[in-house]
């Protein structure tokens, strides 16, 4: 329910943007419903919630400030980090932590985790759901 409640409101806040081109309106508007409908397949696999509300609430922010439709496809990009030789870090201004932590998830559920990512996924974990950093 509360997924249908953010995508209402971001479509009410581009409904009432002044001077918006049709073009990047009808953008903004696919790009929300394709957020929204990957967060309830987040959902649907059974995964926290406060994770995936918090990404779907940053991307919806996003798309609604974005200005242009090529925003919106950087917007749309999956947040992987990449290595600065060191370790794994954000990739870009509209990297969402929340997303990588969720992005982790499913690739270790496929293959095991480099160390560099491993550092990384805990690196989240601790930081975005302290209150279980104790369980890894």
């Amino acid at each position: 329910m509360y997924i249908e409640f953010l995508q209402a409101k971001a479509i009410a806040e581009i409904m009432f943007e002044s001077d918006i081109k049709e073009s990047l309106f009808s953008r903004k508007f696919e790009a929300i419903n394709k957020m929204c409908a990957k967060a309830r397949y987040f959902l649907e696999q059974h995964l926290t919630e406060k994770i995936i509300f918090a990404m779907t609430e940053k991307k919806l922010d996003f798309i609604v400030k974005a200005k242009t439709i090529k925003d919106i496809e950087e917007i749309e990009k999956v947040s992987v980090p990449y290595s600065n030789g060191n370790e794994l870090v954000p990739s870009g201004p509209y990297h969402i932590e929340e997303e990588e932590l969720l992005m982790f998830n499913f690739t270790s559920l496929k293959a095991p985790l480099t160390s560099k990512a491993y550092d990384r996924y805990v690196f989240l974990f601790k930081k975005l759901l302290p209150e279980w950093a104790d369980k890894i």
